[in-house]
């Protein structure tokens, strides 16, 4: 317990001002203290510092009496010591509050001439340190840290995890949950951000950037070469698999090539086609939205120059009567064509139909076939079309000629007038006559 020293000087002010006004309305108990007021009543002090705090009697009417005042500290989280500053003339009792370095509350109870008071104390960080690793992969987690500090910049304790909120700027790539764990999402930089909770006294905060790589695929992924394209087919055996808004891209020096799900694709398997014309060498196909958790994997693929620049030919048996679809195949907004290549053996008839998705009307594409030129290798000529703006187009009864190579081709006549830059996905079917 502290005690202030009685203010004689102010004791004598007081008497000579009761004694002049003798006319005042309230001349009974005019020096009697009825109360204490305290500056401030409420302190939010960060840890380490200190704070000059003022405490006095009040009579009636609110005015400072003398009066020996007390002062005393709750508990250990501050130190109190007489203000060394507080002159004579200044009623009451000063005294100066030190927080330390532990964060957390406390109180001063202020007493004197049968009357108390108490000044709640709360004692907050000077700031917030977040910590977090810079990088964290699609579907796994990395956990928060945060460090308290005092107003000099040192540690500060008492504080922990619960005091803080966390959230993220896009919970699209990452999110947080209240424990500071944070999990990967779709790829791309997010910033995780640390504040202080509101009932701490304080608004605290500090934000960390980080990136979030995509995975590793970790099932199985095979390639074959077919009509238009390499078609990747990925088994996914474990984690988050495809969903309804899965999406998936390839990279080939720096040419990012929006890829769509084919015929196969199911639950736990996603087939797709690189589209012809596609660049040879390295590249990855990105795997996003992956489940409910949002997951995005990465896969290696290497394509050859057979694959990338050469028209294919279809894997598929002719015979009589069956109809054979090209694999469902898709011709990006700023492609030309799409080309399949096959061989004869004997002279037929057959029937081809392209069919694509148009939901506008206002896309056209055109189906022509050829024949290399018996006398002049790799070089082509139609020998049926069908470009007109029907849709589906369909040629009939044309005539192949025997020990012949037949190119078939997709063009991109007229471009999709709604602007839309996404694929046109279509089916080609060969129907060899009996």
């Amino acid at each position: 317990m502290m005690n202030a020293r009685l203010n004689k000087a102010l004791v004598g002010l007081l008497a000579v001002a009761v004694g002049a006004c003798s006319d005042s309305p309230v001349d009974v108990g005019a020096n009697d203290p009825e109360g204490i007021v305290t500056n401030p009543s409420f302190v939010v002090i960060e840890a380490g510092e200190s704070r000059l705090v003022q405490t006095y009697l009040v009579n009636a009417l609110n005015s400072p009496v003398a009066g020996e005042l007390d002062y005393e500290a709750c508990n250990g989280l501050i130190t109190l010591s007489e203000d060394p500053d507080q002159t004579d003339l200044q009623p009451g009792t000063n005294f100066m509050l030190t927080a330390g370095t532990t964060l957390g509350s406390s109180c001063v109870n202020v007493s004197g001439s049968g009357h108390e008071a108490t000044i709640q104390v709360r004692i907050v960080p000077g700031s917030i340190e977040l910590t977090v690793s810079d990088t964290v992969a699609s579907g796994g987690t990395s956990s928060a840290a945060v460090a308290f500090f005092d107003a000099q910049g040192g540690a500060a304790t008492g504080f922990d995890i619960d005091e803080i909120e966390f959230s993220t700027s896009d919970e699209d790539i990452a999110v947080i949950d209240e424990n500071g764990v944070i999990t990967g999402r779709a790829p791309g930089e997010v910033d995780i951000i640390a504040t202080l909770v509101s009932e701490a006294g304080a608004d605290r905060a500090d934000t960390f950037s980080i990136i979030v790589a995509p995975g590793t695929f970790g099932g199985t992924a095979t390639g074959d070469v077919g009509p238009g394209g390499t078609v990747l087919t990925f088994e996914f055996t474990s984690g988050s698999l495809p969903d309804d808004d899965t999406e998936v891209t390839a990279e080939f020096d720096g040419d990012v090539y929006p890829l769509y799900p084919m015929a196969g694709t199911d639950d736990n398997t996603y087939v797709t086609r690189l589209p012809y014309g596609t660049a040879v060498g390295e590249g990855s196909v990105s795997i996003i939205n992956l489940g409910d958790e949002q997951v995005a994997v990465n896969h290696p693929v290497e394509i050859t120059s057979a694959t990338a620049n050469d028209p294919h030919e279809p894997n598929q048996t002719f015979a009589a009567g069956t109809p054979i679809t090209l694999p469902y195949n898709n011709i990006l907004y700023a492609d030309t064509e799409d080309r399949f290549v096959f061989t004869t053996t004997d002279s037929m008839i057959v029937d081809v139909s392209l069919d694509w998705d148009d939901e506008n009307g206002s896309h056209d594409l055109d189906l022509f076939v050829y024949a290399e030129s018996l006398t002049t290798p790799g070089s082509y000529s139609a020998i049926c079309t069908a470009a007109s703006s029907a849709h589906p187009e369909v040629i009939a009864n044309c005539v192949l000629p025997a020990n012949r190579k037949i190119g078939i081709r997709v063009d991109n006549y007229d471009l999709d007038d709604s602007g839309n830059d996404g694929p046109t996905n279509y089916n080609l079917v060969i129907t060899i006559d009996d």
